[in-house]
């Protein structure tokens, strides 16, 4: 975790210095590819961790109810 987190900040402003030489606008690109990836990757996450882990009825939070009803009734069939 923490190689990457340096990693990510020597390269990032390689990278930023390079589209900008390009066109500013490939930088915006690069920040919506990065969020799009991100929010991708968190929605696996969630899918994944109601997938692995058995909730209880009465624990999930914010709406959480049918999305974890439905995951857990799928894994206990399969």
């Amino acid at each position: 975790y923490m190689m990457m987190g340096g990693l990510a900040n020597f390269v990032i402003p390689l990278i930023t210095g390079y589209l900008s030489n390009i066109g500013l606008q490939y930088i915006i690109v690069l920040d919506f590819t990065f969020a799009l990836l991100a929010l991708i990757t968190a929605i696996i996450v969630f899918i994944r961790y109601y997938r692995v882990f058995i909730i209880p009825e009465n624990d999930v939070r914010f709406g959480e109810r049918k999305f974890s009803t439905r995951l857990n009734t799928i894994k206990h069939r399969g």
